[in-house]
């Protein structure tokens, strides 16, 4: 009973139950009081379904190492209905072992009256709506994941969301086996959301990487190296095979790719993959006789629709260094966002940054060598004066500042420490059309301009108002509102209750108990637990003549 609390008792009767509908509905509005739901799953994991006046979401992920303690503290205060405050918040605990209960437990807040026959409907966890049971499942591991799937057919749907959003590859076994996978079940084609390439690899035998990057047999005493089992190559033949089959594909990392296998791969992707925006390319740097390979690279992404925005990023020079010093190839107008960094190249080797991304409208720098701050004084200086997101990570050598003048449309501003000067940065955000100015958390410096600014600090008790507001599908309704929060109520009852097993349990427990009971000591003991009236309907349907036994014994003591 271990990993998924009382789900795991599926696994254990595997029996078929005919779908029905879900009494909680995926999305709705309302115009009443705010109210809370919490349910607590698996032990460990508190959910907030969260009610406002238009409308209602998940808003928090909370969790707790003491549900043991807190579970029994509750349990005692479900246990004097008459000191039980109005109900706002409910609390629902799935055992990890099918005798453990579900508390359903109030929790003190201002909160209108319930009706307390709606708390008696029983509502089994797996008819949560999807947005829940998706919440739940994102903060399990990859293995948990795999054992729900295969224990829960209800969890399946929201299993395979997480399984499948992002891929990663690096093996042809890999590829083969997720082409299958996709060739059997169409509808998994869409789920996938990004997708991880490194370089593919046909491996034999147990095997490990040292500290300079060869590979040896991990059961081998001598650390035997075997250049000769792995052979490394590039597998543009298993990706390009997959590319037409994943059509909804936004994100693609390509890390540890030459530069020949990332062109090759994303000239083809571009074209299958209609929903591509961000790329991020590997850190190796091109030699001297890549060229052809920028310049094939350069066509490729602008040969692309002028509509189709695209988000590149890269961790190393090679991109920027090929990208930029040829002042012949077309120009990007595709992109619209560019994160660079940490390695730039000498301003030398590079042409102006307006020249290559003319629509750039994001530009994310990370300062962090101290030596290169003459390569991001070019980026500065040769950046389009029109772009409306600044960012910067890291820490440069130097401030920056005074370079932000010729952003006239900038709106969205980050800087980090010793990026700036007091003096500089003031005089710029007087003229400045700045909608977001945010600092590095936690720096001093930071905070003494910052307050410097203002006559007394001046919480933002709206800005937090509206991060904290629910964010709901529209097209929703006020009914739709009440039958969530009247179904997160309702959920209660004992673990094996919650899945529908209640009866089914409570004659395997009538049975166990009966089928050990001796006529004094057992009998009794078979009272405690289900009572006097219980324990003689389990012993007639059960054991008649032990029903009889015990009866004939107590009337020859009392007639003795």
């Amino acid at each position: 009973m271990e990993g998924c609390g009382g789900t795991e008792l599926i696994g254990r009767r595997r029996r078929r139950r005919p779908e029905t509908p879900s009494p909680l509905p995926a999305a709705c509005e309302t115009k009443s009081k705010r109210a809370t739901a919490v349910l607590h799953v698996c032990g460990a994991l508190d959910i907030v379904l969260v009610a406002t006046r238009h409308r209602a979401e998940l808003l928090r992920l909370a969790f707790s190492s003491d549900s043991i303690g807190r579970s029994l503290l509750l349990e005692r205060q479900a246990s004097h209905p008459a000191r039980r405050p109005p109900l706002d918040k409910t609390l629902l605990r799935v055992g990890t072992a099918p005798s453990e209960r579900l508390a359903f437990v109030p929790v003190l807040a201002p909160a209108t009256a319930v009706d307390a026959s709606m708390l008696r409907q029983p509502t089994s966890l797996l008819s949560l709506p999807n947005e829940l049971l998706l919440a739940i499942v994102a903060e399990l591991n990859t293995p948990d994941l795999l054992q729900l799937a295969l224990t829960c057919r209800r969890l399946l749907v929201p299993v395979r969301v997480k399984l499948y959003r992002r891929i990663s590859l690096d093996t042809t076994d890999a590829c083969r086996k997720l082409a299958a996978a996709l060739d059997d079940n169409k509808g998994l084609r869409d789920l996938v959301k990004g997708m991880g390439l490194e370089p593919l690899r046909e491996v034999c035998g147990n095997v490990a990487y040292d500290e300079d990057g060869d590979p040896y047999l991990l059961d081998s005493d001598d650390e035997e190296m075997i250049e000769d089992v792995i052979a490394p190559e590039d597998g543009l033949a298993s990706w390009l095979g997959l590319q037409t089959r994943l059509p909804a594909v936004e994100r693609v990392t390509m890390l540890e790719l030459s530069p020949v296998a990332v062109c090759s791969f994303l000239e083809q992707a571009l074209k299958y993959m209609p929903r591509l925006s961000c790329v991020l390319l590997p850190a190796e740097p091109m030699s001297g006789d890549d060229d052809a390979v920028a310049c094939d690279f350069r066509r490729i992404v602008s040969s692309l629709p002028t509509s189709r925005g695209l988000e590149l990023m890269t961790n190393g020079p090679w991109c920027l260094l090929k990208l930029v010093d040829h002042d012949n190839a077309p120009p990007l107008v595709n992109v619209r966002s560019l994160s660079l960094g940490p390695a730039i190249p000498d301003p030398e080797r590079m042409a102006e940054l307006a020249s290559v991304f003319p629509n750039l409208q994001e530009l994310t720098i990370y300062l962090v060598e101290a030596d290169a701050d003459e390569g991001y004084e070019h980026l500065l200086k040769t950046a389009p004066a029109g772009i409306s997101t600044l960012r910067f990570a890291g820490e440069p050598g130097k401030p920056i500042d005074h370079l932000l003048h010729r952003f006239s449309d900038l709106l969205e501003l980050r800087l980090v420490t010793k990026s700036f000067s007091p003096k500089s940065l003031l005089s710029y955000l007087r003229d400045s059309n700045l909608v977001a100015l945010e600092f590095d958390s936690g720096a001093p410096v930071n905070d003494r301009f910052l307050l410097s600014l203002v006559d007394r600090p001046v919480p933002d008790f709206q800005a937090f108002k509206d991060e904290a507001r629910p964010k709901w599908p529209t097209g929703c309704s006020e009914a739709g509102l009440s039958r969530v929060v009247e179904g997160a109520r309702s959920v209660r009852g004992t673990a094996v209750d919650a899945l529908d097993w209640d009866r089914q349990f409570e004659e395997e427990l009538e049975r166990a108990l009966v089928n050990h009971a001796h006529p004094r000591p057992a009998h009794d003991f078979l009272e405690e637990v289900l009572g006097g009236d219980g324990a003689s309907e389990a012993l007639h349907r059960l054991r008649p003549g032990l029903l009889t036994f015990i009866r004939s014994r107590e009337e020859a003591g009392s007639s003795g």
